[in-house]
């Protein structure tokens, strides 16, 4: 059984799992400057493919399929990943990784380089063949996320596969013990009463890491408001748009729900965005932004889409440059992108951001930093 697994469980139990957890995952505190400077990333979310298996009702690649945009290849992504300068994790991401027939080449490459990954699948194509070829690449992987979003028939109408509830899994079995293997859920109107008893069963399989995610959308008039602060006619937003501005359901239902999930054994479960125990009053009524100095987590994790451009997160794809042409260094403290990063310090985030999963606090001292 892996280290880390067997560490967590162990201090799981004797109820030191949160501080386990901040050691394994904890990460340098991240500086940004009144110019806009930041630091380097030292990790990187590269979105692989925008190709999928599954039609799920709320993916923001759907867009991006649309527009017919050509995967890099695996000599392209060696490039890329030449150009990511001192990074020292990397996240892979789809739409869905194993639709690439190179995944593992991909893998093994960013393994010899000493680059440690963490890996996201609906796992739907991960059968035995697949799970151990991935258990060959153990050391260097840190964890393999999936999402699951509420019983059976709520998750598999979501993802648009009436098998596909059964094959993540029959995923999930299959690696538990060799990764650590971590569940995401969404919390939203169609699956909130179903939540408890989803993160009951996966205790009962043996999975220890749960997250829970507020649901992202925004308005049409956090939109526009948005692109006025960027002043951009077209800032390539891919959030989804709502008629109405809150949650379909009552915060008093949302408190109750988590507070009772909390409290099943055996199973470390944590909210997205983490500031949620902080406000989350504020956090669900979209008065976030009002109330304290927020910074995006985005601003120190470095972004590639499936084309290789360095983009700012998944749901503002502002392009600020290409690493088939140019380095990470390059790229990340253009004037163009230290403005973009001004302009959010300085609007206290945007509109269109106030629900994301990636909000943190500020704190200042002449400069602006994740504490």
């Amino acid at each position: 059984m892996n280290f880390r697994i067997l560490a967590i469980r162990i201090t799981k139990k004797l109820r030191l799992a949160d501080p386990i957890k901040r050691v394994f995952f904890r990460s340098r505190r991240q500086i940004l400057l009144p110019d806009g400077t930041a630091d380097l990333p030292l990790s990187v979310g590269f979105e692989l493919t925008t190709k999928c298996n599954l039609n799920c009702v709320m993916c923001y690649q759907k867009e991006e399929r649309l527009l017919g945009k050509r995967d890099l290849s695996f000599e392209e992504i060696k490039k890329v990943i030449n150009n990511l300068g001192n990074i020292k994790q990397a996240s892979l991401i789809g739409a869905e990784i194993f639709t690439r027939p190179d995944i593992f080449q991909i893998i093994e490459e960013f393994i010899k380089r000493g680059i440690k990954l963490y890996l996201t699948s609906n796992g739907t194509l991960i059968n035995e063949e697949v799970a151990e070829k991935l258990k060959k690449y153990k050391n260097g992987i840190r964890g393999i996320g999936f999402s699951l979003d509420g019983s059976k028939e709520t998750h598999n109408k979501i993802r648009g596969l009436n098998s596909a509830f059964d094959r993540t899994i029959k995923a999930i079995n299959l690696l538990k013990n060799d990764f650590n293997v971590s569940v995401n859920s969404v919390m939203m109107e169609s699956n909130l009463d179903e939540l408890y008893d989803l993160v009951q069963y996966l205790s009962n399989m043996g999975v220890i890491n749960f997250g829970l995610t507020m649901e992202m959308f925004s308005t049409a008039e956090e939109a526009v408001a948005s692109k006025k602060i960027l002043v951009e006619e077209n800032p390539a937003f891919a959030t989804s748009i709502s008629s109405q501005p809150g949650y379909k359901f009552s915060f008093n239902k949302l408190k109750e729900t988590i507070s009772k999930i909390r409290k099943i054994k055996g199973i470390n479960v944590v909210i997205h965005p983490d500031i949620f125990d902080s406000f989350p009053e504020e956090l669900y009524g979209g008065r976030l932004r009002g109330k304290t100095k927020l910074v995006c987590k985005n601003m120190f994790v470095g972004r590639v889409n499936a084309q290789g451009d360095v983009i700012f997160c998944p749901f503002i794809k502002k392009p600020f440059g290409n690493l088939l042409n140019e380095t990470m260094e390059q790229i990340w403290n253009k004037e163009e992108f230290k403005s973009f990063r001004n302009k959010l310090v300085k609007n206290n985030l945007l509109p269109i951001c106030k629900r994301c999963c990636k909000l943190g606090l500020r704190a200042d001292k002449n400069e602006e930093q994740i504490v």
